[in-house]
């Protein structure tokens, strides 16, 4: 999860996220078809006994596409870091992964392929991963990747120095790096961690060059030094960062269209927030790519045959209500569930999002390991069965005002927001909706920071709630009751089954054997009406006609640079 920069999970994110690969639009703007739910990942890693995966085999240069050109994307935000093993923002990691490559890589119908490591293997006890890399691999300074860089990189985000804020969640209970060889190295765990190597797939593990992250300390943000297929120019702050093809790139992951440099000469990621202005910028040709389109724009440019554009569905936990289970009303499950009724999450979609994101019902998003399609059966839209079960909770209308009463006190609920891909008309609409049931909803527009603080001490009724990230571990950051008051667990539940699942989810690797596990866990959650699931977290992107070879990592929001390629 990316807690402040889907924000910055959600505006990170995660709150801090599809994965659908977007590569097969077409020049007539085509969206993208999602891939089916992921209830058991294509090429699942064994466990016991340990064997090593297939190695990639180099694809040839396919000689019909021109290389050349600049690529100018239109970014919604700034990133606040760039060092992959320090910062959060999605922002980031969408440099990162031009720049660097990683151990391995995950794609998004689940499969694990080799990255700057050949094959690996499992221990039977899940705690030693056994790297073997490639030969011959170089960075953009020229040093050369060995298991030393390797066993640096993992320990630089392990060090506490470092300041990691997404790299060590990724790493999860990381103990130490042996170097057996040259080109081979052990990563040792503490414990088994089931989502380890979904994590070290993300960009935010990347493996440095040591010879340069120790030269500029402090300094790695403005000389980034990679593996991958560009090379870090410049950030000019508050403009724009350059990154420009690396010749000498060799080494691509199996998955890709073609072997040796990439297609573009440069790719500027140009710093545009002001999302009309964004658009704008697409259509008078300044820029060739934008992300975060709006819902309005993204249907218009969708029926343009000048522009491709893309809708991502990213992995993880939806965009959610938490209920806050500590304070009443909402420490009585039968007016949760009524709020569960209430809500026309549907009607939501269709006014604020010109109905272009998917309806969500579980914890977990489609597309993320352990999916239960029971969830779309539990809650529907049903305002008499939401009365009913006020009723039965011993709410009514004493007075006739419209408002609900028990013993003198009105039926109100408190909901601060912010002004955040609509965030706050969303809590206007739910405030309507309430209102017809007797619920009276205050919506206070707040400042992200104080909304943060007001949720961590758990004095709000409702919030929102929700976190990208590419392995149902995801549910930890929202219900873990070790999180509460310090993190993102919104619901404030403290629930000893929720936890002990929670932990059997995590300690599991076999992924076939984590799924019954996380069916239980959404079951649980839902049973107990802890969140309204509202929409999928979706990545909007919209590009000019002549950009080809576009697709996007797991998560769904850093699109893959190296196939792509200006037709002229």
């Amino acid at each position: 999860m990316r807690p402040y920069s889907l924000i910055l999970m959600i505006v990170i994110c995660a709150l801090l996220s599809s994965i659908i690969i977007a590569c097969g639009a077409t020049p007539t703007a085509e969206v993208p078809t999602p891939t089916v739910p992921l209830t058991q990942p294509a090429a699942a890693v064994p466990t016991q006994p340990p064997t090593p995966l297939a190695t990639s085999t180099p694809q040839p240069t396919v000689p019909s596409i021109t290389s050349g050109g600049k690529l100018v994307f239109g970014m919604s935000w700034e990133p606040s870091e760039i060092d992959p093993h320090v910062g959060s923002s999605y922002e980031g990691a969408t440099v990162d992964r031009a720049v660097f490559d990683t151990l391995i890589r995950q794609t998004p119908d689940g499969a694990f392929h080799p990255g700057l490591a050949t094959r690996w293997e499992i221990s039977a006890d899940g705690l030693t991963y056994t790297f073997y890399l490639r030969e011959g691999v170089k960075f953009h300074d020229g040093t050369p990747l060995n298991a030393e860089a390797v066993k640096f990189s993992f320990d630089r985000i392990a060090n506490p120095a470092t300041k990691s804020q997404q790299a060590i969640s990724l790493i999860g209970p990381y103990a130490s790096s042996e170097v057996v060889d040259e080109l081979t190295v052990k990563i040792h765990l503490k414990e088994p961690f089931g989502p380890f190597l979904s994590g070290i797939a993300q960009p935010n593990v990347a493996i440095v060059s040591p010879a340069a992250a120790q030269q500029y300390g402090e300094d790695f943000d403005d000389h980034l030094v990679g593996t991958g297929p560009f090379i870090f120019k410049e950030w000019v702050r508050q403009d724009h960062i350059t990154l420009v093809r690396n010749p000498d790139y060799n080494w691509a992951s199996d998955f890709f269209d073609h072997q040796g440099p990439a297609y573009l000469d440069e790719i500027e990621f140009k710093f545009i927030e002001e999302g009309t202005v964004r658009t704008g910028t697409l259509e008078t040709g300044e820029t060739n790519m934008i992300n975060d389109v709006s819902p309005e724009d993204f249907a218009r440019l969708a029926s343009d045959p000048n522009y491709k554009t893309y809708s991502i569905i990213q992995p993880g936990t939806p965009l959610s209500i938490a209920m806050n289970v500590t304070k009443p009303p909402l420490d009585d499950v039968k007016v949760r569930q009524a709020i569960e009724y209430a809500i026309d999450k549907k009607a939501i979609v269709d006014t604020l999002f010109a109905g272009l994101y998917e309806l969500a019902y579980s914890p977990l998003a489609p597309n993320t390991l352990g999916y239960w399609s029971g969830a779309e059966q539990m809650y529907g839209y049903d305002p008499e069965k939401a009365k009913s079960l006020l009723d039965e909770a011993g709410w009514q209308d004493s007075d006739g005002d419209g408002i609900r009463d028990k013993e003198g006190q009105p039926l109100k609920l408190w909901w601060p927001t912010f002004k955040w891909q609509r965030m706050n008309d969303m809590a206007t609409m739910v405030q309507a909706q309430l209102k017809e049931i007797g619920i009276d909803l205050s919506v206070d527009v707040v400042a992200f920071p104080s909304m943060y603080e007001t949720a961590n001490k758990c004095e709000h009724n409702l919030v929102h709630t929700g976190n990208t990230d590419a392995d149902p571990n995801a549910l930890s950051i929202v219900y873990d009751s070790s999180n509460v008051g310090s993190g993102w667990a919104w619901t404030c539940i403290e629930d000893a089954e929720i936890d002990d699942l929670l932990r059997q989810g995590r300690v599991t690797v076999d992924p076939a054997e984590r799924v019954p596990i996380y069916t239980k866990l959404q079951q649980r959650i839902l049973d107990l009406a802890l969140v309204v699931p509202i929409r999928q977290f979706t990545n909007l992107v919209a590009t000019r006609a002549e950009v080809q070879g576009l697709r996007f990592e797991l998560i769904g929001f850093a699109p893959e640079m190296y196939d792509v390629h200006i037709e002229r």
